[in-house]
């Protein structure tokens, strides 16, 4: 039943003059203008309504978890198919991007190919190669039955050429025997 919009109160239609009429106000409203009213009002409640059911029907899609293997996979492959789309499109890119990085390469290269560095790499490369022997002597002396000397091995032990090979390197410690004899025992690494 149609609402006076004045005092919400019940209208009246008065089908020969095709108005509304309101008996507490006493205020006329041409007919369409009320029916247009009520059904946008209608419409309204209605769009709720549907707005409503439509959200309850929806239910969250389960997700499947994929193992970290296909996660991988998956990806690899979509990699691949995005390359072979846009193949020439990113040789652009790249190629762009070298030319922009070109001054700062050959920078790098100036001052990496520099002779000092290779003398750094050098120290670096046999630090490593001291600390590989210190661990194979460590595990040499607790497999074995001899004890050694010191509590501690050499920090950096020292170091000689090897008779086959530049890479190859010694390492010596003194180790006591079962009889208590020290004696110099040497441990060789070849790579």
């Amino acid at each position: 039943m149609p609402q006076c919009p004045n005092c919400s109160y019940k209208l009246v239609l008065l089908p020969n003059r095709l108005k509304y009429k309101c008996a507490l106000c006493s205020r006329l409203y041409p007919q369409k203008y009320i029916e247009d009213k009520e059904f946008r009002e209608w419409n309204k409640r209605q769009r709720e309504l549907d707005n409503q059911d439509q959200i309850a029907s929806i239910k969250p899609k389960p997700r499947f978890r994929l193992s970290e293997e296909e996660r991988k996979l998956k990806v690899k492959i979509y990699h691949k198919e995005y390359y072979q789309r846009n193949r020439e499109k990113l040789r652009k890119l790249m190629k762009k991007s070298y030319r922009k990085k070109k001054a700062k390469l050959k920078h790098w290269a100036k001052d990496n190919t520099h002779p000092i560095n290779y003398k750094l790499k050098f120290k670096h490369r046999l630090n490593y190669y001291r600390q590989k022997q210190k661990h194979l002597a460590q595990l040499y002396l607790k497999n074995s039955n001899e004890k050694v000397s010191a509590d501690e091995l050499f920090k950096s032990p020292p170091t000689f050429p090897g008779p086959s090979s530049i890479f190859s390197f010694t390492l010596t410690c003194l180790i006591k025997t079962q009889e208590g004899l020290p004696f110099l025992s040497v441990a060789i690494l070849r790579k």
